[in-house]
């Protein structure tokens, strides 16, 4: 498959994955590229709040900083809502 960055591949094989409920079919598994995902995402929160952030990753949350906070998520539009515990 075409893994390249901006390529399809790892999207299609996540929707595949999705489609056919077995998790045999992902190319990793799902808290590896939560984790590998959040590294890059923990350095992008540094960089727009101009400082070393300090992050909890039990509870997923920067410590005692809420302007770091509010990168975690975003505002949605109804109907396009997450609720706030899933």
């Amino acid at each position: 498959p075409d893994n390249r960055p901006g390529s399809l591949g790892l999207y299609t094989n996540f929707i595949n994955a999705v489609r056919s409920g077995n998790r045999a079919d992902q190319y990793c598994d799902i808290i590896e590229g939560h984790r590998s995902s959040m590294l890059v995402n923990l350095a992008i929160v540094s960089y727009h709040t101009g400082r070393e952030v300090i992050f909890d990753s039990h509870s997923e949350r920067f410590v005692d900083d809420e302007q770091a906070n509010g990168y975690l998520t975003r505002n949605y539009r109804p109907p396009y809502v997450v609720p706030e515990k899933v």
